[in-house]
């Protein structure tokens, strides 16, 4: 018995010290490699958050090849799950409240005790976030894991379902053969060179604007109504060195205003010739098998984008709950038709050991990327904590609602151990949840795309 304990604790800590240096190498290398990391506590949150949220994913893959005890899966489950919790609900807040308030307070506790009020806020506020939904069969404790879960994943499911309906409709227009455009280089040497010759109108007026300045300040210091009231040049009083002076102050003005023209109409052309480059090598890419690969796909998913808005519907407006894994019965559909005899429960659970590995290297690969886009798009040097320490409690937020939705992927016998972990939360909500925001989503998507 403590042979066994020993040996599967042996593993769960390899494996997290595998995702721990994973996450550390990443953080450090990709997510900071254009600033520089002043503290090392948003590196260690990041890298445990990322450690916990891969436990789960593997938890669910040892269930199904039945690594390690089951009861020490159940406590892995309680602690990982405990840990999360911690984590998003007062760590994050706390920190990141603290690094705000210390920009401004005069000194740390001072910081400290505004961040504790600020805490006790967004702890009222999250704890209000789940009364108007039907999550939970039964109140729990103020401090029990369902009823923090419960909470998380309202907030991870509402994100994941716009990501999803917006990438089911923006990943077919991407890279469908149908919507892309020929793109030769003669469109995109003619757009370059209107945009030359805008960029030298704009510096021969800037240039002009210059010279005019040169002569109003040499006007100013050597003409004595220069120097009058501004109502005695107004009414005209001055002469002529006041007339040329307003001469050049409304060529000076008059000026600005067709630079900015021209600067923006620039920008318009830039940004064009951007996209034409872009839709050349959207056009290119396609010719290669990776391509080729990537356009059949999104047939796929073109069919699967209406399937799924269409079965949502009718889960929306039937009430309809889904108790039977996807698996289980597709394969049990396929063979009443193929009239095929195997062994239906064997080779469902081989299927699902493939579905969710796959789904899983998806689901963190492409928060990955998506994580490196928005933390290079939206930091700075002054904002680069704050932002990976947002992008962190949504990846904590976005994994464990991945798991909520995931459990009606496997088989019942698999699901047992997230269903007795997590006991109180009403799992089907979530589904619906899921399908009430992803038809808008997927529907705004396709009309954005419409309209532009």
């Amino acid at each position: 018995m403590v042979l066994k304990l020993i040996q599967d604790l042996s593993i769960v800590l390899t494996t997290s010290g595998g995702f721990f240096a994973f996450a550390w190498f990443f953080f450090a290398s990709q997510v900071f490699k254009n600033f520089e990391i002043t503290s090392r506590i948003p590196l260690i949150l990041f890298a445990s958050m990322f450690t916990l949220s891969c436990n789960m994913f593997e938890l669910i893959i040892f269930e199904i090849l039945d690594v390690t005890d089951r009861s020490f899966r159940w406590m892995n489950w309680k602690f990982d799950l405990a840990a999360i919790l911690t984590l998003l609900i007062f760590v994050f807040p706390l920190y990141q409240f603290f690094i705000f308030f210390r920009n401004y307070a005069s000194n740390a506790k001072r910081a400290a005790a505004m961040a504790l009020a600020v805490e006790a806020l967004f702890l009222w506020a999250f704890w209000r976030i789940g009364d108007p939904f039907p999550i939970l069969k039964e109140q729990g404790g103020l401090l029990s894991v369902s009823m923090g879960i419960s909470r998380i994943g309202v907030l991870g499911v509402t994100v994941m379902a716009m990501l999803s309906g917006f990438g089911a409709v923006s990943f077919p227009a991407m890279y469908l053969k149908f919507f892309m455009r020929d793109v030769s280089d003669e469109d995109i040497q003619l757009i370059e060179r209107q945009l030359i010759q805008n960029m030298e109108k704009i510096f021969a007026k800037k240039k002009r604007v210059l010279m005019a300045k040169n002569e109003l300040a040499k006007i100013q210091s050597t003409t004595p109504e220069a120097s009058q009231g501004l109502l005695s040049r107004w009414i005209g009083i001055g002469g002529g060195g006041s007339t040329q002076l307003q001469q050049l102050q409304a060529e000076i003005a008059d000026a600005n205003v067709e630079i900015s023209s021209l600067e923006e109409f620039s920008r318009q052309m830039f940004l064009e010739v951007t996209e034409l480059r872009q839709e050349k090598e959207r056009v290119r890419f396609s010719r290669t098998w990776q391509g080729m690969l990537f356009d059949y796909s999104a047939y796929f998913f073109s069919g699967y984008c209406i399937y799924k808005i269409a079965i949502s519907i009718i889960n929306i407006v039937f009430d309809r709950v889904i108790k039977t894994d996807p698996v289980t019965k597709g394969m049990s559909i396929a063979l009443s038709l193929f009239q095929i005899d195997i062994d239906v429960p064997y080779w469902s659970q081989v299927i699902s050991f493939i579905m969710i590995g796959i789904m899983v290297a998806l689901t963190v690969r492409g928060f990955l990327i998506k994580l490196l886009q928005v933390f290079s798009e939206y930091s700075s040097s002054f904002t680069s904590t704050h932002v990976a320490l947002i992008l962190t409690q949504v990846m904590g937020m976005y994994f464990v609602s991945t798991v909520l939705l995931i459990r009606m992927n496997l088989p019942p016998e698999y699901r047992a151990i997230i269903t007795e972990v997590l006991g109180d939360i009403r799992f089907n909500f979530y589904h619906r949840w899921f399908d009430f925001i992803f038809i808008p989503s997927a529907l705004c998507t396709i009309f954005l795309y419409i309209i532009t």
